[in-house]
């Protein structure tokens, strides 16, 4: 990225999910800042860029590792938010 050579992680990977089939030609990278360092985060697909009012979580996902809260769509959908402090460490 402009000339700097930046660490990947593969999102499935670090949330334990299973791979997905390699296509090496079309990748899709969030490029994030975290504690002033780059790095990308290998991703499926973005969806829409929205803003959300963040709830902690609690009950049984109270503690959940690489997820900050939750939010609520307008459809009454739950959207788990990522950490990505936490996920790019």
């Amino acid at each position: 990225l402009r000339n700097r050579t930046i660490p990947v992680v593969e999102l499935a990977g670090v949330l334990g999910s299973g791979g997905r089939a390699e296509n090496q030609d079309d990748v899709t990278l969030v490029i994030a800042s975290v504690a002033g360092q780059l790095s990308g985060l290998r991703v499926d697909r973005l969806g829409e860029r929205m803003e959300v009012i963040l709830k902690p979580l609690d009950g049984l996902l109270a503690g959940t590792p690489g997820v900050s809260g939750t939010t609520v769509l307008g459809d009454g959908r739950v959207l788990l938010v990522l950490d990505l402090g936490e996920l790019l460490q």
